[in-house]
């Protein structure tokens, strides 16, 4: 009988030239409307400026250090049968792949980790739009109202709302974690910390949670603004959300069912 380990097959090491490795990203199969649109709101949320901080920083470590598998971990690549003349494609480290091109050439020889499952990359775009598909239908249908009134009366409060609260997280730190290793007193607060403990341990508090506090106080401030603004519009989404969900509870017994699965039990009976 054939031992079980031998059946069994694991990515290898090996090494080859930079030039017989090409990026996934010329393997891209969405169309191009799609990409312009990705790169439209990426350029908008400033994760194409990030990105390329990313690069630099990639770039500087190479430079510094060289191509370092051993700490960074290898890129990951897996044979294309189809093309002799580059065999390659990465599936892994793809930043790092460019980088090492401009800076040494295609015909520098690096190792790598050859993978032995190959993806499939339409199968995973199918996949992922089918995710998209199965998450919106997903959605309970006693918050379709809500959802289509934000949309349509508010949609420019909110984008503007998630703006502010998705830079805010972008350009600030989270120091709550801090709170159980820093020294105390703080430098300049000993005299507080001695006399006045409580106004002392106060402002720490606001100081460690200092994130969550702002985002707190955005919030309210659009919470106000709605409830001053479209008070009357959520009074009315309000009651018609508690008729959907008495309907649903007294017909279906399930208050957050989704539209497949209603449709669904209409049918079934």
């Amino acid at each position: 009988m054939t031992e079980i380990g031998k059946l069994i097959q694991y990515d290898k090491l090996k090494k080859v030239k930079t030039g017989q490795i090409r990026d996934s990203w010329s393997h891209d199969l969405r169309p191009n409307y799609i990409k312009g649109v990705i790169n439209f709101i990426r350029t908008i949320l400033l994760l194409n400026f990030f990105q390329k901080r990313r690069i630099n920083k990639i770039k500087n470590s190479i430079l510094d250090e060289g191509y370092n598998p051993e700490k960074y971990g290898y890129i990951l690549i897996f044979e294309e049968k189809t093309n002799s003349s580059v065999p390659y494609r990465a599936k892994d480290g793809n930043h790092r792949l460019k980088i090492l091109k401009e800076l040494y050439g295609e015909e520098h020889e690096i190792p790598v980790m050859v993978s032995v499952n190959p993806p499939d990359l339409r199968e995973e775009l199918d996949a992922t739009t089918e995710n998209l598909w199965d998450g919106l239908s997903k959605i309970p249908l006693m918050l379709l109202p809500s959802i289509l009134f934000f949309a349509w009366y508010m949609l420019i409060e909110v984008l503007i709302v998630s703006f502010i609260c998705y830079f805010f997280m972008m350009f600030t730190t989270d120091i709550s974690s801090n709170a159980y290793t820093d020294s105390h007193p703080k430098k300049r607060l000993g005299w507080l910390h001695d006399n006045a403990k409580f106004l002392y341990e106060a402002l720490m508090t606001i100081y460690y949670n200092y994130r969550r506090i702002a985002l707190f106080l955005i919030i309210g401030v659009y919470t106000y603004y709605i409830i001053t603004t479209h008070l009357f519009g959520l009074l009315i989404i309000g009651g018609v959300t508690i008729l959907i969900r008495f309907i649903l509870e007294n017909t279906v017994g399930d208050i957050n069912i989704h539209i497949p699965d209603l449709i669904k039990k209409i049918k079934n009976r």
